[in-house]
C-alpha cells in the first residue's frame, strides 16, 4: 500500500521521519506493550550466521540485507529508503533455549501506532527517493491480469479490430503514448554500418587471402593446414608465424552439399594451395568460371550431377 500525503503533511526531515517509523527496540519499562508486539512481530530472522538456514538466506547473504548499521541519527538515504536511527547497546534475548540475543540491527522499520493497533507484522517505510517510488509504482499501475474472450460463429472475422478491441494498456503507459515519449533507444545495426567497420571487414580467410600474396608464400599452403604454420591474433586480426614447433591440426568448418557454393568452396581450398582471392579459386587455366561449382568440377574434385542423364541417353 503506498499512501500519499497532501504537500503540507509530506515528511520532509529526518525529525519527520521518526515521527512516524522507528528501527529499534522500545524500552521495555516505559513501553512494555510496544516492547512486547516489536519483539514478538518485528525482529528479522535472525539469519546469517545465527541461523544459515533462513528463508531469506542467498549465497550466504542476506536478501534483506540484515542486520543492519547503527546509526545515531536518521538521514536520508541516496535514492532509496532513510537510513533510520539504530542506536548501539539494546540487546534481547529472544530464544531461551538457544541463547540468541539481538540488537537494534535486526529490527524491521515499523509506525508504533499501527503495531499496537493491529499487533501483526506491518513493515512501514518513507518513500525518500525516486527508485523506492518507482519501484512501488510500477506494481500499483501494471493493471490486473485479464482474459478478452469473444466468440464468433464461422471463420469470418477482423484480426485487426479483434486486437484492438482486446488490447489494454495502463494509465502511465497510455500517458507515455500520448505525449510521444521514446519506449526504447535500441536501433538495429545496418549491414552498410557493420560491413565498413574495420574489425568486421578481416576474417580468417580473407587475411589468409591477404598473406598468400606474398611472393615467399604463394602456392605454399593449404588453408585447412595454414594454422601449422601459423597463429590467428583475434584482438589484432591478422595471421601471425607460430612460434611453438609442437604440432597443430587446422580444422575447416564441416559444410554440407546441400549447402551449396558453401560446400564447393570448401572442396576447393582443400586441393587448392596458396589462394589468394575468391577469383583465384573461381580461375582455371586462365579461364575465370562463374561459381565455385563450375571451378570445382573443371578441376576434377567433383563429379558432374548430370553423369547420370548422359548414361540414359547412351543407353
Amino acid at each position: 500500500m503506498l499512501i500519499i500525503f497532501q504537500h503540507t503533511d509530506k515528511l520532509q526531515t529526518p525529525d519527520d521521519f521518526d515521527s512516524v517509523v522507528r528501527a529499534e527496540i522500545p524500552s521495555q519499562t516505559e513501553e512494555p506493550n510496544l516492547y512486547e508486539v516489536v519483539i514478538h512481530h518485528m525482529i528479522h530472522g535472525p539469519c546469517g550466521a545465527l541461523n544459515p538456514n533462513s528463508p531469506c538466506m542467498t549465497d550466504g547473504k542476506c536478501k534483506k540485507k540484515f542486520t543492519k548499521p547503527f546509526v545515531s541519527h536518521t538521514s536520508r538515504g541516496i535514492d532509496s529508503y532513510p537510513l533510520y536511527r539504530r542506536r548501539e547497546g539494546t540487546q534481547v534475548q529472544i530464544y531461551e533455549n538457544n541463547q540468541i540475543i539481538v540488537d537494534n540491527g535486526w529490527v524491521v522499520p515499523y509506525n508504533p501506532w499501527l503495531l499496537l493497533k493491529y499487533d501483526c507484522q506491518i513493515n512501514v517505510e518513507v518513500c525518500g527517493g525516486i527508485k523506492c517510488v518507482k519501484y512501488i509504482y510500477k506494481y500499483i499501475h501494471k493493471g490486473p491480469d485479464r482474459v478478452a474472450l469473444d466468440l464468433r460463429n464461422g471463420q469470418n472475422y477482423d484480426e485487426i479490430q479483434q486486437y484492438v478491441d482486446g488490447r489494454w494498456i495502463s494509465a502511465p503507459e497510455a500517458l507515455w503514448r500520448i505525449f510521444s515519449f521514446e519506449f526504447s533507444r535500441m536501433y538495429p545495426a545496418h549491414i552498410s554500418d557493420v560491413l565498413a567497420h574495420d574489425g568486421n571487414t578481416k576474417t580468417m580467410l580473407t587475411e589468409f587471402f591477404q598473406m598468400n600474396c606474398a611472393p615467399e608464400l604463394t602456392g605454399k599452403y593449404l588453408y585447412r593446414k595454414f594454422p601449422q604454420y601459423f597463429t590467428w591474433m583475434q584482438s589484432r586480426k591478422e595471421w601471425v608465424p607460430r612460434k611453438s614447433r609442437n604440432k597443430v591440426v587446422g580444422r575447416v568448418y564441416v559444410v554440407s552439399p546441400s549447402e551449396g557454393e558453401r560446400f564447393y568452396l570448401c572442396i576447393l581450398h582443400n586441393h587448392v594451395p596458396g589462394s589468394k582471392s575468391f577469383e583465384y579459386l573461381m580461375t582455371v587455366n586462365g579461364n575465370i568460371y562463374t561459381t565455385f561449382k563450375e571451378a570445382a568440377e573443371v578441376r576434377g574434385l567433383v563429379q558432374h550431377d548430370d553423369y547420370v542423364h548422359h548414361c540414359l541417353l547412351e543407353a
